[in-house]
């Protein structure tokens, strides 16, 4: 992460400021979830401004909370730092453009400090009760607890298997304004499933990234039906809740693991790999075909952040191409490398599933290095998939000497 702009589905609080800035990124894009309570939502701004980092948020309502790639796709500026101003990125700026503008940001002159107490035991119990500022922080000892937790509730890239893995007695989290496709509040019908009463606080009524204050000043927002049995309902204060979520009988059933990613579609060679996410590709993958469910853009639409695997050849989801074409970006990158690439219509299959792109995927754009293979829009992946396989034979194939020739 080291040097890079980071478009990141978190909330734009001090605490995930502080995330950023350990990861070392030379700029970084928010979501705002709603500015909320005390403007929490975007406080990590002036917290990166300090440190020279270059730091926006795009507006809860324009793109997911906790979804990184809607973001740069859709995502729509609401609020920028000084630095980042000084770059030329401004409110109302389409997301993918702030990003290349944050690309020129110089490095932050200053370093991150240490992360402050963020964990709370406030009410004895049993249950006991604790306030806690970020998922990041919960623990395993965590189980059988109140946990009141200052991030957002939404579920990591909109999959359900991403929720708390904890078996809490029960959970609040912040509404983050709700937002795009409601994706502030997700988590709780995917925690009622295993049994977890969970409901989220209103943004505007505490800060986000902040459990205490969500105890002491947070008004329910949102419930599940494991919370309302327990006699929680929109308008209540969050301590009042809490008390009543001590009611709440132990969860029955245990959170859904992360689901596998990876799959090998076709034996080769080379073999032929259906991976869900950029992030799950493997050394290993070198010299296989991969159909990828991320986007085809650049991380703030920078080269160096293309895929570093020498793959044979590389599908990615267009992601509805978006401002400045950005969502197809990687395809002359990787055919610099020689590599066949290409995406798939953002409406012909499921981004962020491999799988769908590779039963359904129809090709949208090509590089230079897949249109010499004879690849055209409109073709389906696993035709494509063929087309390749084929030329890699060719390749492979020893020589034969003509004739008349020893």
């Amino acid at each position: 992460m080291a040097g890079r702009v980071l478009v990141a589905g978190s909330h734009g609080g001090v605490i995930a400021a502080q995330y950023g800035a350990l990861a070392g990124a030379r700029a970084l894009i928010l979501n705002d979830a709603g500015i909320g309570r005390d403007r929490a939502g975007v406080a990590g701004l002036d917290w990166l401004d300090a440190i020279g980092m270059a730091a926006a948020t795009v507006d809860c309502m324009s793109a997911r909370i906790a979804d990184g790639r809607d973001m740069l796709a859709r995502g729509v500026i609401s609020c920028v730092n000084a630095s980042a101003a000084r770059c030329g990125v401004a409110a109302g700026q389409v997301c993918a453009d702030a990003a290349a503008r944050l690309g020129r940001a110089p490095p932050p002159h200053g370093k991150p400090a240490p992360f402050a107490e963020n964990r709370w035991r406030m009410a004895e119990g049993p249950p006991e009760v604790w306030a806690i500022d970020s998922l990041g922080k919960v623990q395993p000892e965590d189980a059988g607890r109140i946990l009141v937790i200052g991030s957002h509730g939404a579920l990591l890239g909109g999959r359900r298997e991403s929720a708390l893995q904890i078996a809490a007695v029960a959970v609040v989290l912040n509404d983050a304004g709700v937002g795009a496709d409601r994706a502030g509040i997700a988590h709780l019908p995917a925690l009622g499933e295993g049994g977890i009463a969970a409901t989220t606080v209103d943004c505007m009524s505490a800060r986000i990234a902040d459990g205490r204050d969500m105890l002491a000043r947070g008004v329910i927002s949102y419930v599940n039906a494991s919370a309302a049995r327990c006699g929680v309902a929109a308008g209540q204060v969050c301590a009042d809740a809490a008390a009543r979520l001590g009611r709440a009988p132990l969860p029955h059933g245990k959170p859904a693991p992360f689901a596998e990613n990876r799959w090998r579609m076709a034996e080769g060679p080379p073999e032929v790999w259906a991976i869900d996410s950029l992030g799950k590709v493997q050394p290993e993958d070198a010299g296989r075909i991969l159909v990828i469910g991320s986007h085809g853009a650049l991380l703030g639409g920078r080269r160096e952040s293309a895929l570093q695997i020498a793959a044979v050849a590389v599908v990615l989801n267009d992601a509805g191409v978006g401002a400045d074409r950005a969502g197809i970006a990687h395809l002359p990158v990787l055919g610099e490398g020689g590599i066949a690439a290409t995406t798939v219509d953002c409406m012909s299959a499921r981004i962020g599933d491999g799988r769908s792109m590779w039963e359904s995927g129809v090709l949208s754009y090509l590089n230079d290095v897949a249109e010499r293979l004879g690849a055209r829009r409109g073709e389906r992946v696993q035709d494509f998939a063929a087309r390749v396989t084929v030329a890699h034979a060719k390749r492979r194939a020893p020589k034969r000497d003509a004739p008349g020739q020893s």
